[in-house]
């Protein structure tokens, strides 16, 4: 009897091996904090994230001196990457959850072997729905995230997250750009996403339900792109 298809999606895991493997890390100096507790390290690696914590959200960070003490704890690019791409695809369960990030418990090793904090961009499967286009995620990520809402109330911060929001929709999530990458994916799955439904919804879904979704997924970064560029474009910042 000819067995049913279907997609088997695998997905990395962060292991320490991970680390060691992208960014030429030691791996038994890696730690990883999600969701507020350790991850990989041990109990003691806890104190590290805690000590970031308290000096950002114990500090002035309207103080360029602080500010720049601060920064000097995490890699800024990272962390202006990491928020402004998350803000950008409205992700709905974020950052009360799906928060995650790492450094190396010492200097050396690799560009990353600084000691610095790194942000971690996983789960984001309830990103870029058609509800959330105009959603000011900065808003909420400063209620739920308090490194975040400190780190806003620096000038050049803020600047620099808006800037960063501002050329995601020129280049990396263009409407265009992402509408010929979804078509492209559209046109790769439909047969087996086609066959994932035979197999787990007894046909009660369809390719033409897979397309829909694709179609949301492009309205999504048409209409993100007009609201980013309404709010952040010519030079905006936020207050």
């Amino acid at each position: 009897m000819a067995s049913i298809g279907g997609v088997y999606w695998l997905t990395p895991r962060y292991e320490k091996e991970c680390f060691q493997y992208k960014y030429g890390v030691q791996d038994d100096e890696v730690v990883q904090i999600k969701e507020k507790s350790v991850e990989i390290g041990n109990e003691d690696d806890e104190a590290l994230y805690k000590a970031f914590v308290s000096f950002v959200t114990g500090h002035d960070m309207k103080d360029p001196a602080q500010y720049a003490q601060a920064c000097a704890l995490f890699d800024l690019e990272s962390c202006i990457d990491y928020y402004a791409t998350e803000i950008y695809i409205a992700n709905h369960d974020w950052p009360r959850t799906n928060y995650s990030v790492w450094r190396t418990r010492q200097k050396g090793g690799g560009a990353c072997g600084d000691g610095k904090w790194r942000w971690i961009l996983f789960d984001v499967n309830m990103a870029m729905a058609l509800g959330e286009t105009q959603a000011d995620t900065i808003a909420k990520a400063k209620k739920y995230d308090r490194v975040f809402r400190h780190l806003m109330k620096n000038t050049e911060f803020a600047n620099a997250l808006t800037d960063k929001l501002v050329e995601l929709a020129d280049n990396t999530f263009n409407p265009a750009r992402v509408e010929a990458r979804i078509r492209e994916y559209e046109a790769f799955m439909a047969n087996a996403i086609e066959n994932e439904y035979a197999r787990y919804y007894n046909n009660t879904k369809s390719e033409e339900d897979f397309i829909a979704k694709c179609e949301n997924k492009i309205r999504f970064f048409y209409e993100r792109n007009a609201y980013i560029k309404e709010m952040y474009g010519d030079g905006r910042v936020v207050r």
